[in-house]
C-alpha cells in the first residue's frame, strides 16, 4: 500500500485466504521518501542481495483457470540482474515455466541465488515452484549460467512425493535458499512444510519438519508455509 495505515493481509497462495489465512498489515509513514531502482518487473517473488548486486526473480504473467484448478502460465518467469552502484539491469534467464494457481497467484520462480561466492563464480540456482502435480512446472532446482542455458539439479517434487513428511497430500513450493555450514543448501518448502538439504550433486534429504500449532474450527490444521530461512552468521 502507498499509504501509512492498517490493512488485512491475505495469504496468495493456493486456497489459503479460504483456508482463513490473513493478518493485519502495519505500513508506519516512510523516514524518507523511497527511491523507485527497478520497474517492469514480472511479478517478482525473491530478492538476493550481495553488496550493491541484486537478482530478482519473477514469476511472470499468466490468467487464472475460471474452472477452477492450476491454468498454464505465459512461461516468463525470467531472472534480473540489477547494480544499484551502476544502474545496470539485464534479464540474465528467461522463459521460465510457470503457473497459475486457483486464487490468481503466479506460481514460478521464488529466489535466484549466486552458487558460490559471485567474486568466483557466475554460476545461478533458481528455485522454481511447482504448479499441478501432472504437468510442468513441477517443484525443483535449476542451475545454469547467466544467458545460457538453466537444466535441472534437485526434482523437489519427487522427494516431496516419495516422503510426504506431513500430509495429507503431496504439495511442493520451494520459497528460500540459504548455504549450510557443511556445504549443502537448506531449503524452505512452503508447500511441504518442511526444509530440505541439497548437496552439490543436487541429492536431497529431509532436514526439518515445520509443524503448525494453529487449526481450524473444524480441527483441521492450518499449514505452517514456511517461506523464509535465515541462516545465523556465528
Amino acid at each position: 500500500p502507498a499509504l501509512a495505515g492498517e490493512y488485512v493481509l491475505y495469504c496468495s497462495i493456493g486456497n489459503h485466504r479460504q483456508l482463513g489465512m490473513e493478518g493485519t498489515l502495519f505500513v508506519e509513514p516512510p523516514a524518507e521518501e523511497p527511491e523507485e531502482v527497478v520497474t517492469g518487473l514480472l511479478h517478482p517473488r525473491g530478492l538476493n542481495v550481495d553488496g550493491t548486486r541484486l537478482l530478482i526473480a519473477e514469476g511472470g504473467t499468466g490468467e487464472p483457470n475460471m474452472g477452477g484448478g492450476f491454468a498454464i502460465g505465459n512461461e516468463d518467469g525470467r531472472v534480473t540482474f540489477f547494480d544499484l552502484e551502476t544502474g545496470e539491469s539485464v534479464v540474465v534467464v528467461d522463459g521460465l515455466m510457470n503457473a497459475v494457481d486457483p486464487g490468481g497467484g503466479v506460481v514460478g520462480a521464488n529466489l535466484a541465488v549466486w552458487r558460490g561466492a559471485p567474486a568466483a563464480s557466475d554460476t545461478m540456482m533458481v528455485a522454481l515452484a511447482g504448479g499441478a502435480p501432472d504437468r510442468e512446472p513441477r517443484a525443483k532446482i535449476l542451475i545454469g549460467m547467466p544467458g545460457g542455458q538453466f537444466s535441472e539439479l534437485a526434482d523437489v517434487w519427487a522427494i516431496e512425493e516419495e516422503l510426504d513428511p506431513l500430509g495429507p497430500e503431496v504439495d511442493s513450493n520451494p520459497w528460500r535458499m540459504v548455504e549450510g555450514a557443511d556445504g549443502r543448501w537448506l531449503i524452505s518448502d512452503a508447500g511441504a512444510n518442511a526444509v530440505w538439504a541439497m548437496g552439490t550433486d543436487g541429492s536431497l534429504s529431509l532436514w526439518a519438519t515445520i509443524d503448525s500449532p494453529m487449526t481450524q474450527p473444524d480441527g483441521s490444521v492450518v499449514p505452517s508455509v514456511p517461506t523464509g530461512l535465515v541462516r545465523d552468521p556465528a
